[in-house]
């Protein structure tokens, strides 16, 4: 009866015991994964906070980088309004473009503001800002030429040339393939061109012909420091001479009955006789050596460009790079003169070691003039 009773009560729990194996083994599944969830739960928190990290705070920089540029912004436009005479609409405009152009060029507006600063300190009119600091600015990725050096040269070129301000792009356009094509660079050129600004302007050279003299002579080594002021003093004598040399010396000669050869002689070797002589034509010493001076640099010209002093003036006056080209040129020509470069400028009078020195490289590259120009 007991074996019976076992075994019944064994074939009537063995459903309910199977049941609570299987739900045994359900909790323990049940448990292991709430110990994954729980895990990737933290994991989760700490890519949670590292995404905070990496992603917050660059966006928290870019906003401080943001608001930086525009204090920088703001400043530097501060300097442009005490430079640049405009009215407040003007000045708004300039701003604008500034941004625009920023955006455009990849260059930061608070550089451009600093060349429209420079601009509006060299006298470029209001309307022509803008355009102007694009040109610097294209120039300065272009080329050797610095945004600050670039503002400077070309402002003052202009001013002391007279050229017209929306002549600009024109001005770098020029700049660039003069640079592409001779053995100097964009800033040699310029700075050479700046030093020569005022004496081209004095005797009647194009903005262009002054670019091509500062070309011809940055290409052959000398330095602007140098060869600006002694380009300059040739073409400041030349023009003395064509306006003194030839009218005055005549008048002169007529008075003394003496030649041109014979009253430098008197000058040089004869300081009372020829002090006597110029107070008895109503004329001081200093006066008559002035007028013997550029008498004798007139013929010295003319000799050198081969032609009379007459051709020679009336040529300068007319067409001065012409007139310089050709004495260059007659300079080169040391067969025909039967003299060294050196012995001719001597002759002239032209004995300053700087000045001998740039006309003496500038005639052996005689050639390159005329193609720079």
């Amino acid at each position: 009866i007991i074996d019976v009773t076992l075994r019944l009560i064994d074939n009537f729990t063995r459903p309910m015991r199977s049941s609570m194996t299987q739900l045994e083994r359900s909790s323990r599944s049940f448990q292991r994964a709430g110990k994954e969830i729980t895990k990737a739960g933290k994991n989760i928190s700490k890519v949670g906070s590292s995404l905070t990290k990496s992603v917050t705070v660059p966006i928290v920089g870019m906003g401080a980088a943001a608001i930086k540029a525009g204090v920088d912004f703001n400043a530097a436009f501060t300097g442009m309004k005490k430079t640049i005479d405009a009215t407040p609409k003007q000045l708004k405009n300039i701003s604008n473009e500034l941004r625009n152009m920023s955006k455009e060029t990849g260059v930061s507006a608070v550089e451009l503001a600093g060349v429209a600063e420079i601009a509006g300190q060299l006298g470029i009119d209001p309307k022509n800002i803008t355009n102007f600091t694009k040109v610097i600015t294209d120039l300065s990725v272009s080329t050797n030429l610095a945004k600050e050096e670039g503002a400077t040269a070309f402002a003052q070129f202009a001013n002391v040339t007279k050229m017209n301000q929306t002549e600009m792009e024109n001005l770098g356009s020029s700049l660039v393939a003069l640079g592409n094509n001779f053995a100097t660079t964009e800033s040699d050129i310029m700075n050479m061109a700046t030093r020569l600004a005022g004496a081209g302007s004095q005797i009647g050279l194009s903005q262009g012909e002054i670019l091509g003299f500062a070309t011809a002579l940055s290409s052959v080594g000398i330095q602007a420091e140098m060869g600006g002021s002694a380009f300059s003093k040739a073409m400041k004598n030349m023009k003395m001479a064509t306006a003194m040399g030839l009218t005055q010396v005549e008048d002169l000669t007529k008075k003394t009955g003496m030649s041109l050869r014979e009253l430098q002689l008197m000058s040089q070797n004869d300081t009372k006789s020829f002090k006597e002589m110029a107070q008895s034509i109503g004329m001081g010493k200093d006066e008559v050596n002035d007028i013997i001076k550029y008498g004798v640099q007139l013929q010295g010209f003319s000799e050198i460009a081969g032609m009379t002093t007459e051709q020679f003036k009336n040529l300068f006056e007319s067409h001065p790079e012409q007139a310089l080209n050709s004495f260059i040129q007659g300079l080169g020509d040391t067969k025909k003169a039967g003299k060294s470069t050196i012995e001719m400028l001597q002759d002239m009078g032209f004995t300053e070691v700087r000045l001998s020195d740039s006309l003496t490289r500038l005639a052996n590259n005689s050639d390159g003039v005329t193609k720079a120009m």
